[in-house]
């Protein structure tokens, strides 16, 4: 089992333990293994083979033993136990917005509510209003949820996020204390399928309250999920949910890299500030061992030359460079050279007059592309079909060689 699925698979044990009514610490002792659990590099099998896991802060002796196990065949017998005792429709019912763990085992133990279905007619015939924590406020909030979760796909593409995000965001910015505002999460990262909009706004303090209304009265707002002094959460036309997040200014760029993600990327970042002595969240840098300081962000939080879609953080590893620090810079403009690929007409050059290039024509070329294909003679024709892959491989390793 991959490390993704054992990271999920602890949070929910955690969920499970908060609706069994079990002890807050032992429940909060899964979510925070959880979190630790994604700050892990390397691989994870060998970790828990040697005992490695152990080492690793809010990892005990228990849950290392579950994570053993479910890295090495796949099942814990400790998660089945607690899966057999809600119905699937129970955890269901924490996907709707304002649904937390407390309210669900309220729902489930006094109602034996066990799916969307029965939480909706229940809402619908008002039997709700009379449970502890609830009242006619949080009936209408259950059926918007629900209604919302239909309409609601888990991604939508790049195109049909954006254009809301680009005009909250130019909405945002023209609200009077807005110092800065920004794009985050996935849209940021120009992934093809977004889950939902995160925007960045960095304020003093005195502001949040008048920039979170502006936020939440938005026209293009169809609901409000949650309102709150330093982050709220909207429902958009189409079903796509956007949320804001205030920091002040000092702390913008570290929550910008931080909300940026990818949770890959950010596990190699906190890795990399670690093995320079260094802590770093999504408010900024400390020194190890010293007490939690709010950093003054004095650089762009984008390094030198990295690329947004450098951020998958693929296998937990920073992409390589010279000795094997920082990012691969971008080749600057000036240092471009293209050689032009001269193909060959499909008669193979042999008409008369026909010119399919000579060594030197690509190299007077300034404008420059990456092949080598303009060096074969007039004799030897066009490239076999099947040895083009081989003929452009051999040309790359002609420019990297020369230097071009």
């Amino acid at each position: 089992m991959e490390k993704k699925q054992v990271v999920a698979i602890l949070d929910e044990m955690g969920t499970l333990l908060e609706l069994q009514g079990a002890n807050p610490f032992k429940s909060r002792a899964f979510h925070t293994a959880s979190r630790a659990l994604e700050g892990v590099t390397g691989d994870l099998r060998a970790l828990a083979e040697s005992g490695g896991l152990l080492e690793v802060k809010g990892i005990g002796k228990s849950i290392a033993q579950i994570i053993s196990d479910l890295v090495t065949t796949g099942r814990s017998g400790d998660y089945d136990e607690l899966r057999e005792q809600f119905p699937p429709g129970v955890l269901e019912m924490l996907r709707i917005q304002g649904l937390g763990p407390k309210k669900v085992k309220i729902l489930f133990e006094k109602v034996k509510l066990t799916s969307l279905a029965e939480l909706e007619e229940a809402a619908r015939a008002g039997r709700l209003e009379s449970l502890e924590g609830f009242g006619k406020k949080t009936e209408e909030n259950i059926l918007s949820g629900i209604e919302a979760l239909r309409r609601r796909s888990d991604k939508v593409l790049y195109p049909l996020a954006f254009e809301p995000a680009r005009e909250f965001v130019e909405y945002m910015r023209g609200q009077k204390g807005v110092i800065r505002c920004e794009m985050a999460g996935s849209l940021r990262r120009h992934k093809e399928t977004i889950g939902d909009i995160d925007l960045l706004v960095s304020a003093k303090d005195s502001d949040r309250t008048r920039l979170m209304n502006a936020f939440t009265s938005w026209k293009g707002v169809e609901s409000v999920v949650a309102h709150g002094e330093t982050k709220s959460t909207v429902l958009l036309g189409g079903g796509i949910s956007c949320d804001l997040r205030i920091v002040r200014d000092s702390e913008f760029p570290f929550a910008l890299n931080y909300f940026t993600g990818s949770k890959e990327h950010n596990v190699t970042m906190r890795t990399r500030a670690k093995r320079f002595g260094w802590s770093l969240n999504e408010y900024g840098f400390s020194r190890l061992g010293e007490e939690e300081k709010r950093g003054k962000a004095k650089r762009s939080s984008r390094a030198p030359g990295e690329r947004r879609g450098i951020r998958s953080g693929r296998a937990g590893k920073a992409p390589p460079s010279r000795g094997g620090e920082g990012y691969p810079r971008d080749v600057p403009l000036s240092h471009h050279r293209q050689r032009r690929r001269q193909h060959a007409p499909p008669d193979g050059g042999r008409r008369p007059g026909a010119r399919v290039g000579v060594p030197g024509d690509c190299r007077s070329q300034q404008s420059g592309g990456l092949c080598r294909g303009a060096e074969r003679s007039q004799a030897e024709g066009p490239v076999p079909r099947n040895r083009r892959a081989q003929h452009i491989g051999e040309g790359l390793h002609a420019v990297q060689r020369d230097g071009v």
